[in-house]
């Protein structure tokens, strides 16, 4: 947020519940305490039907081979936003990542889901 520039941004209660308070779109507060400012119109969504193009997804689609060694790790960093890069050595069985409950270290995927985007990249970052 800067002078001049035109705000899209929530205010929560905190951290732990993430109540939402106030809701500004374009500058203007458009929801105060979970109800809208403004009048709710009716939409056709009819646009929105079928545009997730997934292929089939199983157990076997989130497998990532691995090496011993060190990979990058989402740190988050407590009541805040922000998260930090951090690298942390890899937990592998049978020549796979996989995740580490004991240290809090979790595999995270993201989906593509438009069939004309460009190829998936599994496992490169």
């Amino acid at each position: 947020m800067a002078p001049g520039y035109i705000a899209d941004l929530i205010v929560v209660d905190d951290f732990q519940n993430f109540n939402v308070e106030l809701v500004i779109k374009r500058g203007r507060i458009v929801a105060e305490r979970g109800r809208p400012l403004f009048r709710l119109e009716s939409a056709d969504f009819a646009v929105a039907l079928n545009t997730v193009q997934v292929q089939p997804l199983n157990a076997h689609s989130f497998r990532l081979a691995g090496k011993p060694g060190k990979v990058r790790v989402i740190g988050l960093v407590p009541n805040q936003v922000v998260t930090r890069h951090l690298w942390e050595e890899a937990p592998l069985r049978d020549g796979e990542l996989v995740s580490d409950t004991a240290r809090d270290i979790l595999k995270i995927a993201v989906v593509e889901r438009h069939a004309s985007s460009s190829p998936t990249r599994r496992g490169t970052s």
